[in-house]
């Protein structure tokens, strides 16, 4: 599988609440509506919750503002990735989805970062239940998640 990861921010005249409605309700329905044009297997938005942890983080960091959310765009293989992009019903779909997501995403200040097929990923699972300090995390190496 392959999975780009866009991490978007809202455009600046936009409320956090317009831009999570919009993205959701608006242009969720968009891309599930274009998704077989687009070859996706699975489409997935995060949206970031507003916590005071974020300003914590921040400042012993020295970090950005946090991204408003994350969107994964899950497609077979990267040959699969490139024919919906180069096929004209696909070039129609990502125009129709560009022209969408200017209304809400700030392009100026977006992060695509592609994974799968031959990634590396590491997730680490804390278990709440028994302190053990030697299996508190558990790693498990995956080039890819199932759809």
């Amino acid at each position: 599988m392959t999975k780009p990861v866009y991490c978007v921010r809202k455009r600046s005249d936009l409320t956090d609440e317009e831009f999570h409605d919009y993205w959701l309700n608006q242009h969720g329905p968009l891309v599930v509506r274009l998704a077989p044009v687009m070859q996706l297997k699975r489409y997935v938005q995060s949206h970031t919750m507003t916590l005071d942890l974020h300003e914590i983080v921040k400042a012993t960091r020295a970090l950005k503002d946090h991204y408003d959310g994350l969107a994964e765009l899950w497609r077979e293989d990267i040959d699969t990735f490139i024919g919906a992009y180069s096929s004209p019903e696909g070039m129609d779909a990502d125009a129709a989805l560009r022209e969408d997501e200017a209304k809400f995403i700030d392009f100026s200040d977006w992060f695509p970062c592609p994974a799968g097929n031959g990634s590396r990923a590491l997730r680490a699972w804390i278990s709440p239940r028994r302190p053990r300090p030697h299996a508190q995390f558990q790693y498990k190496k995956s080039p890819e998640e199932p759809p």
